[in-house]
């Protein structure tokens, strides 16, 4: 019998590398998303640090609290930013996510058409050895029978 040949074995091969395409793809945005994350928190944490450094000087000075006010402002804006950044990023990852998910269904289709091939073949080749072994069961039997009626002729 000949041997298990998959028709569609290039198109499955690229569905794979499509899938870790994408995987790679949505890894990426998730590195992403957590960059941002940390700058968020990096910059509220500066900003508590710094209102909490105002809070316990012994003295604080009108200019103190301009720059304070200042410092508070670009901190607004770059959080604003970040938000923004991260909204962005969010939205990109939901739709990688979806773009993953189609490329694993995708290539667990093809898959699974594989495995019924490979199940299908796999009965035909048994049905071929079960009919071989009973081909060679009853020629063996035919032999066998022969032998014995020519020892009685010869007897």
């Amino acid at each position: 019998m000949k041997p298990f040949r998959f028709a569609l074995q290039r198109i499955l091969e690229f569905r794979a590398s499509r899938v870790e395409a994408e995987e790679r793809k949505l890894t990426t945005l998730r590195e992403e998303l957590a960059g941002l994350d940390r700058a968020i928190e990096q910059a509220e944490q500066s900003r508590a640090q710094s209102a909490r450094s105002l809070a316990t000087a012994d003295e604080t000075r009108g200019e103190d609290l301009r720059a304070l006010t200042r410092f508070c402002s670009r901190l607004d804006r770059e959080r604003t930013a970040l938000d923004e950044r991260k909204s962005s990023c969010a939205q990109r990852l939901a739709r990688q996510r979806r773009s993953y998910t189609e490329a694993r269904r995708e290539h667990r289709l093809i898959e699974k058409l594989r495995e019924r091939q490979l199940a299908d073949w796999t009965r035909e080749v048994g049905r071929e050895m079960d009919r071989v072994a009973g081909d060679l069961y009853l020629a063996r039997w035919k032999a066998d029978s022969h032998c014995v009626t020519s020892r009685n002729v010869d007897e």
